[in-house]
């Protein structure tokens, strides 16, 4: 019953995160200054010149991570206990190789940003950073557990 008590609340605190991080993105539309360096999804979709019309949904979130971290850093979170613990759910046996997976995509994603020069994209590096070293420590006490 705990476990589904979990899950519910996280499921609840990705989708209530994933909606602010996407309100609190939209600002983008009205900062053009902006658009060359965090419109990076529009430009991939767009060719030509950008217009607040043309601005992708996916770059509010990257705009979201580098000037208000905090929700997305909460929807990264809330992502990887919903995704370890259906995986703990269905895939029984190879639960170590998909935590070890999604901590290397977390290791990934933080080098990725670690040029970031804004606040919220070192935070989001280091939160990234934070949870792969979590997950690590779960593996070993998970496989220490597994052979005693």
């Amino acid at each position: 019953m705990t476990r589904i008590v979990l899950f519910g609340l996280a499921c609840l605190l990705f989708a209530v995160a994933t909606f602010v991080s996407w309100y609190q993105g939209s600002n983008l539309v009205d900062s053009p200054s902006d658009w060359l360096y965090t419109a990076i999804f529009s430009k991939w979709l767009h060719d030509g010149p950008l217009e607040s019309s043309n601005i992708s949904q996916l770059d509010f979130f990257v705009y979201s991570i580098k000037y208000h971290p905090v929700f997305p850093i909460l929807m990264m979170v809330s992502f990887v206990y919903i995704f370890i613990a259906s995986s703990a759910r269905w895939f029984k046996k190879s639960l170590t190789w998909i935590v070890a997976f999604l901590m290397g995509l977390l290791i990934i994603g933080g080098i990725s940003i670690a040029s970031s020069p804004t606040d919220g994209g070192r935070l989001m590096m280091l939160s990234m950073f934070g949870v792969a070293i979590l997950l690590m420590v779960y593996i070993i006490g998970f496989r220490n557990k597994a052979i005693s």
